[in-house]
């Protein structure tokens, strides 16, 4: 069996293990992130589950077959990750303090607390997709998939390698897509915080 077929199977297996050990559980991040998408019935609505959960790894799906990921995309998606995670905890600090003053003032710090379980989500998803790029990296010396050929496709599809490699592309390209959607999140909740917080001054 590839190796690179084994990597895959191991840092899913990494992550799903993961989540049961208590020094490195991230299901209570997962679980809050996910709450604020629950209506009255404690059901989250269908088109935001698969606005947020499904379509993400759709589109990574479609971009893998079309472009794999090669060096030239785990190069600057690494340095946008890491830009970006940086100014996660910035932001982080700053909830962390409205939701603070919030909460001496007994404001409604509703806002706030989505806002921080969106942050954290969004850190930890930065994680999961550098990890995934550094096995990835790991894992092949170049994966190719230029364009969408079915016949290409098809005959690929028996070769143990490429299926981890278009694995590996999806998670990665569908992580990423899950990161921006969840941007829009964070963007229109700091936005009603700190407009709260102008209008009180």
């Amino acid at each position: 069996m590839k190796i690179s077929f084994l990597i895959l199977i191991f840092t899913i297996l990494f992550i799903l293990i993961s989540f049961k050990t208590d020094y490195m559980d991230c299901s209570k991040i997962l679980k809050k992130h996910l709450d604020m998408f629950k209506t009255d019935n404690n059901r989250i609505p269908f088109i935001l589950n698969f606005t947020y959960v499904y379509l993400p790894f759709i589109l990574g799906l479609i971009l893998s077959i079309i472009k794999s990921v090669n060096k030239d995309i785990i190069s600057v998606m690494t340095v946008i990750i890491t830009i970006l995670t940086s100014m996660l905890f910035t932001l982080l600090v700053m909830v962390i303090d409205l939701r603070k003053r919030y909460n001496e003032e007994n404001n409604d710090s509703a806002v706030a607390s989505e806002v921080y379980y969106s942050i954290m989500f969004e850190i930890f998803i930065s994680v999961l997709i550098l990890i995934s790029l550094m096995m990835y990296m790991f894992s092949f010396k170049e994966f190719n998939s230029e364009f969408f050929d079915f016949n290409k496709l098809f005959s690929d599809l028996k070769s143990l390698d490429y299926l981890a490699g278009l694995g590996f592309s999806i998670i990665i390209y569908g992580l990423n897509f899950l990161l921006l959607f969840n941007l829009f999140i964070i963007l229109k909740r700091v936005f009603t915080l700190v407009e709260k917080s102008i209008s009180k001054k």
